[in-house]
């Protein structure tokens, strides 16, 4: 590790493994690190580098507390809140995704393509008017992927994902039978149709078998941040292959990149890229993990906003 970052106050020591293995830029991740916390100026310009270190060290401390008394609340109040399994008449469960096999050739050509109008228009009009409250989403906790998620499957291992029934995996989401559209959502992504549908792009033509094993939704706004990584699969050996799908739920259409509009880059500094969408209402950003990609967002902007639905399968 270069001697200057192990130096760095605003370079955690905890940091230094995703820095290696996920291609972290120090210099953004800096720039993390003061967008989450807020630092003072005041501690920032400080010469002296061990009372620099203290005052960030302490200054994180009580900024954390707070946080997490934020994020108390909203699990209090989410935990009150008894309405909407018992208002919600409607119980929409026929989901549909557009079959994906004409975007086989783009995928294998590039490692990535880019799907508008994924749903249909009432899948699509029944996820978006039953988005759950921010009461639950966590605020995020982590300056390098700094933004909410929630209502979390996953799943890595490959046997339970081959063992387990689509009714017992979701049992293990917090607070989805709350949302019964939600819920039915969830038994439609874990099953094997959209598995099929899904590993479509990758023209799966020796029949390996896919499972889906992360599955979430995020909320974002002003301030939120990804920073460009890679997911670590090309540097470890005997991983089965596996994709990422972004999809874009809504978002600020008249700033898409200020909206975060997850993109893809060549480089960790978001200085070369090689494609950023420009719609965050109903498309998907599908791209393989084990391609030399990086992906993340710039900080978002004012008066942006984002919804998403965060999904990865894996060969198993």
């Amino acid at each position: 590790m270069d001697s200057l970052i192990e130096k760095d106050p605003l370079i955690q020591k905890n940091i230094y493994i995703k820095i290696k293995n996920h291609g972290w830029s120090p210099e953004s991740y800096r720039k993390a690190e003061i967008n989450f916390y807020k630092f003072p100026k005041l501690i920032l310009n400080l010469n002296n580098l061990f009372l620099k270190s203290a005052l960030i060290y302490v200054y994180r401390k009580i900024f954390n507390q707070l946080r997490k008394v934020v994020n108390i609340k909203r699990k209090i109040f989410s935990k009150l809140n008894k309405l909407n399994k018992k208002n919600n008449s409607n119980n929409f469960n026929e989901f549909k995704i557009r079959d994906l096999s004409s975007y086989s050739k783009t995928f294998q050509e590039k490692g990535y393509c880019f799907v508008s109008n994924f749903f249909d228009e009432n899948s699509y009009k029944n996820l978006l008017g039953n988005w759950p409250n921010q009461n639950y989403f966590a605020l995020g906790e982590s300056p390098g992927k700094f933004y909410s998620f929630s209502f979390i499957f996953d799943m890595i291992d490959s046997n339970l994902l081959k063992q387990k029934s689509t009714d017992e995996k979701i049992k293990i989401v917090k607070n989805l039978n709350k949302f019964p559209i939600l819920e039915n959502f969830y038994k439609f992504i874990l099953s094997k149709n959209t598995s099929n549908n899904i590993t479509k792009v990758i023209n799966n033509s020796n029949n390996e078998i896919w499972n889906c094993c992360l599955t979430l939704l995020t909320h974002a706004k002003e301030e939120s941040f990804l920073i460009p990584h890679m997911d670590g699969y090309i540097q470890r050996e005997n991983v089965p292959k596996s994709i990422n799908v972004g999809i874009f739920i809504d978002g600020n259409n008249e700033n898409p990149k200020g909206s975060g509009a997850l993109g893809l880059y060549e480089d960790n500094e978001f200085k070369k890229p090689i494609f950023i969408p420009e719609n965050l209402k109903n498309t998907a950003l599908i791209y393989d993990t084990q391609k030399t990609i990086y992906h993340g967002f710039n900080f978002m902007e004012k008066n942006c906003y984002r919804k998403t639905i965060n999904l990865a399968f894996k060969q198993c």
